[in-house]
């Protein structure tokens, strides 16, 4: 049953290859591929039951997760170390599938994660051998999609490094696909934030050169905001009800209105746009604004 529950409500409903950030989407058309006693599927099964023990405790002995993970880290570290698997793309998902693992204990114990597991992932996925996985381009964009999450979200800026592989290495490799492209605009977003704190340097040399640079850069984010717009297919735009059309009166809304989007994860993609890129580029706007009043 928590197999089962995982495969259904975590990797596939509400989920799609259109709007995929390039994991929980592959999970079940490469797990078909697998047999019962593949590192991916020890894996699913671990963090399933993991999920499933999260939610329910009451239904799940108490040795049982931390039995089945030990025995997916130990499929796992064989998968690794055959020459034949370390470069099947199941053994990359069995890695994220771990990470995914990790991720829900922190999650639920108020830990911070590791990223052991996704690391290793990403040293599996830059295999030459893995060029030829079908989903190879979608693994890329997940990685792509976490780190830049995560730039933007603690306000760490890529290193010089990290953007050449970015851009010589990953971003040609993407799917055509809105989530990834807005993920390539958090690159000019996370800049953004490395030049709007710059600006507020103690060292006048250095804010006075960030000054300089900043409207320059909001414009291009701005730009490239509005530009995503464009490319947005009309089924990811919100029906817009009022609350006098059979909404639930325990439903907040805002003014009497509420917005249905198709599916959380759109709604979420949706959220990164609206609540932390546009966020950013109007908290710029304001930032400049404040530090060079209009005449």
């Amino acid at each position: 049953m928590a197999v089962s529950f995982f495969l259904t409500y975590v990797t596939d409903v509400g989920r799609n290859m259109e709007s995929t950030r390039g994991f929980l989407e592959l999970v079940q058309p490469v797990l078909a591929t697998e047999s019962r006693d593949s590192a991916l599927f020890v894996a699913v099964k671990a963090t399933s039951i993991k999920l499933w023990a999260l939610l329910r405790p009451s239904d799940v002995a108490d040795s049982l997760p931390i039995k089945l993970y030990n025995q997916a880290l130990e499929k796992l570290q064989c998968a690794v170390n055959s020459p034949k698997e370390q470069g099947k793309g199941a053994t990359v998902i069995a890695a994220l599938m771990l990470q995914q693992h990790d991720t829900l204990a922190a999650i639920f114990g108020h830990n911070k994660s590791n990223t052991t597991h996704r690391n290793g992932a990403l040293a599996l996925l830059t295999q030459d051998s893995m060029r030829r996985f079908r989903y190879h381009g979608h693994l890329l964009g997940n990685h792509f999609h976490c780190k830049i999450s995560f730039c933007v979200r603690h306000k760490v800026p890529l290193t010089q490094d990290e953007l050449e592989w970015l851009y010589s290495e990953v971003i040609p490799a993407l799917p055509n696909n809105c989530s990834y492209t807005l993920d390539i605009i958090g690159i000019s977003v996370s800049r953004l934030q490395s030049v709007m704190a710059d600006s507020e340097s103690s060292s006048e040399s250095i804010a006075l050169k960030a000054l300089q640079e900043l409207p320059s850069i909001i414009y291009d984010v701005e730009a490239q905001l509005q530009a995503w717009l464009d490319i947005v297919p009309d089924i990811w735009y919100p029906q817009r009800l009022s609350a006098t059309d059979s909404i639930f009166p325990s439903v907040t809304t805002y003014d009497g209105l509420v917005d249905i989007y198709p599916s959380i994860q759109i709604t979420n993609i949706w959220n990164v746009w609206r609540m932390t890129y546009s966020k950013t580029y109007a908290e710029a706007c304001h930032s400049i604004s404040a530090i060079v009043p209009n005449p």
